[in-house]
């Protein structure tokens, strides 16, 4: 898969621009403050239909403009797909898919599968567990309708049980046994798909930090449920727990247990990253964590469809030797359709030289505007 054509209107900083894209390397240069960022991010809004740092939809929208449009013509599966975006103050979204609106948004996550890396990765380290729960749901949901389904009706029950834990008194017990049982269900599937998740991703994520450090630390990444146990995390086990733990999320007014407060434990030499990681063991984690999350997508799609990265400001904070490294992963054949950005050309040149074959454009940002400077391959685009 990968992105043919892009058209903006009043997205952020951009009021109009239409561009062309290369199927293998696209590379975004200009100062910082120029519109990379937003282009690479309206990218990621077409295949999640929210922003890469969840902002409210009203603030996609240009200062003093109503509405932002998003479309964009793939090419997948030997076939054209095209996507129509738009986003008004006040009133739900539209998206579309060859002209026909989607019942459910939901319906639209994981068709069109993207990675993105971006210097806003490092608050999956350094913030709280939110951070780390939305980054496990994002990458599953794109694996899985069903697990999607589950969070979200997870997320539902999950704010009526504390709507009724905060009441003061007359707490309908009847009410709470159904939510629970309700509740259960869906807390079984997301821990399986959690764990399973960790177990598939952490080898490959293991492999690529490695690689990429050429072996100078020790790291690991861990699934940590909400608490433990020594029996299978079944909807049984939910429900008794829930039922353990009642007098204290009453007089807490809130669930103090279930998926919504597990986590993902990230270390360097058996310490929390957060706590002694520098700046270059802190990217190149991410950065290791994000391919890892793209290998798993791809072994999952045939060769036509593999997904799109998303690579903003991708070496910053990183040393020579780890910079040579990430120029060999993403030169390499296992992407597929590669969008990045940089404030000159001193790495793109290097990854040019790495590259199999000449297929890339150039293009420039200013101000919000877009101009391709240098196009090679697929027929100059």
């Amino acid at each position: 898969m990968y992105l043919r054509h892009l058209t903006l209107t009043n997205y952020k900083n951009i009021a109009t621009t239409s561009l062309d894209f290369s199927s293998k390397l696209n590379c975004v240069i200009g100062s910082n403050g120029m519109g990379k960022t937003n282009l690479l991010d309206s990218i990621f809004y077409l295949s999640f239909t929210k922003t890469h740092t969840n902002l409210p939809d009203q603030m996609v929208i240009k200062e003093g403009q109503e509405m932002a449009v998003l479309e964009g013509d793939y090419r997948m599966n030997s076939k054209d797909e095209k996507l129509f975006l738009g986003i008004r103050n006040g009133k739900p979204k539209v998206l579309k898919r060859n002209k026909k609106e989607y019942p459910k948004i939901s319906e639209h996550i994981g068709i069109f599968p993207l990675v993105m890396i971006s210097p806003s990765d490092i608050e999956l380290i350094k913030g709280g567990s939110i951070e780390r729960r939305k980054f496990m749901d994002q990458l599953i949901s794109q694996e899985s309708n069903d697990y999607l389904v589950s969070a979200i009706n997870y997320k539902r029950l999950l704010e009526q049980r504390n709507t009724l834990l905060k009441q003061p008194y007359g707490l309908d017990f009847d009410v709470l046994s159904i939510l629970d049982e309700q509740m259960a269900r869906e807390a079984e599937v997301l821990h399986r798909y959690r764990a399973d998740w960790v177990t598939r991703i952490r080898p490959l994520f293991l492999k690529n930090y490695h690689f990429i450090s050429d072996n100078r630390d020790s790291i690991d990444l861990r699934f940590l449920p909400s608490f433990e146990s020594d029996e299978p995390y079944d909807a049984a086990l939910f429900l008794r727990m829930w039922k353990e733990s009642f007098e204290k999320d009453r007089f807490l007014g809130h669930t103090s247990l279930g998926p919504h407060k597990d986590d993902l434990e990230m270390l360097l030499n058996g310490t929390l990253i957060r706590k002694v990681g520098s700046q270059g063991q802190n990217k190149s984690y991410m950065v290791a964590l994000k391919f890892a999350q793209y290998v798993l997508l791809s072994s999952r799609m045939n060769a036509d469809n593999r997904p799109i990265i998303l690579l903003d400001d991708v070496f910053d904070k990183l040393d020579a030797h780890r910079v040579d490294r990430i120029v060999q992963l993403v030169a390499g054949s296992e992407f597929g359709q590669i969008f990045m950005t940089d404030t000159n050309r001193k790495y793109l040149d290097h990854i040019l030289s790495e590259l199999p074959e000449p297929n890339y454009s150039i293009i420039e940002a200013s101000e919000g505007s877009f101009r391709v400077i240098e196009a090679v391959g697929d027929e100059t685009h």
